[in-house]
């Protein structure tokens, strides 16, 4: 699967159909910088071709992933206010939730800070 349109349409359900293209929308219009694409079957943000962030949707819930397990300490204490599940490098959103917009500020400014003079897709392997 390669194409927006077709992964958005396997997203069944209306309200989390629209909800996941708002996450998307608020992420384009933030980071304007950023570049929307399909990779590894999901939608990413990348900067420089770079990796940014990816996200993916499920039955209950959206996520946002990661590259290395030590950036969730960046979002650690919006994690747990918000109470939200996540695992090594990966963040599940509930779609009723409102849009974690202090989360995804404070995750996509720290990525690209630290992806600023990367080159690669993803960071060299010592990083992860």
């Amino acid at each position: 699967m390669n194409n927006l349109t077709t992964y958005l349409a396997n997203i069944q359900d209306p309200a989390h159909q629209a909800c996941f293209k708002n996450v998307l929308t608020w992420i384009d219009n933030q980071f304007p910088q950023l570049t929307l694409e399909m990779r590894y079957n999901q939608p990413m943000f990348t900067a420089h071709k770079t990796y940014i962030i990816g996200l993916s949707a499920a039955t209950a819930h959206y996520a946002i992933g990661v590259e290395r397990s030590s950036e969730m300490k960046v979002i650690q204490a919006e994690i747990e206010r918000l109470q939200l599940s996540c695992g090594k490098k990966i963040i599940r959103i509930p779609y009723e939730l409102p849009l974690p917009t202090e989360l995804l500020q404070t995750l996509i400014t720290a990525r690209l800070k630290t992806k600023a003079n990367c080159h690669n897709f993803w960071m060299p392997s010592p990083y992860h």
